[in-house]
């Protein structure tokens, strides 16, 4: 059971990681199209602030990006594994869903651990140090 474990666990990571990452890009650079170009273009504004921008939108992005990944993530490996017959061998030879979705449910509490400390610590203060710095570049610069 550990090697079935280990492989489910491996894949599940791997897949929710790259789902993770391709999606907080896009909604990351969703929002700078929305709302930093317009200050890049018309205001000069220099480039340390798209990168302050970037990292305090991306906690808020990672709320959604996570279960996302998650989900996207757990639809890729178990169709991976019911596309190549490993669900049925696995059944065949006695092993019940609820055991092959052990190691699922441990990278879930994982991944909603992560999410509730992002919801109630990371995503606020960062939101809020996002208004200084915008308040503080319209200060400096409203021209």
């Amino acid at each position: 059971m550990k090697l079935i474990d280990r492989f489910i666990s491996r894949e599940l990571i791997v897949n929710v990681l790259f789902a993770i990452v391709v999606l907080s890009l896009v909604l990351v650079v969703g929002n700078i199209f929305r709302k930093l170009l317009p200050l890049l273009v018309n205001h000069d504004v220099p480039m340390e602030y798209l990168i302050t921008f970037i990292a305090y939108v991306l906690p808020f992005s990672l709320i959604f990006t996570i279960p996302w990944g998650l989900l996207t993530a757990i639809l890729l490996v178990f169709g991976r594994l019911s596309a190549d017959n490993e669900l049925i061998a696995l059944r065949s030879n006695g092993v019940s869903i609820t055991r092959i979705c052990v190691p699922l449910g441990g990278i879930a509490v994982v991944c909603t651990a992560i999410c509730a400390w992002l919801n109630v610590q990371a995503a606020p203060a960062a939101q809020e140090k996002l208004r200084s710095t915008i308040f503080d570049l319209a200060t400096r610069n409203p021209m």
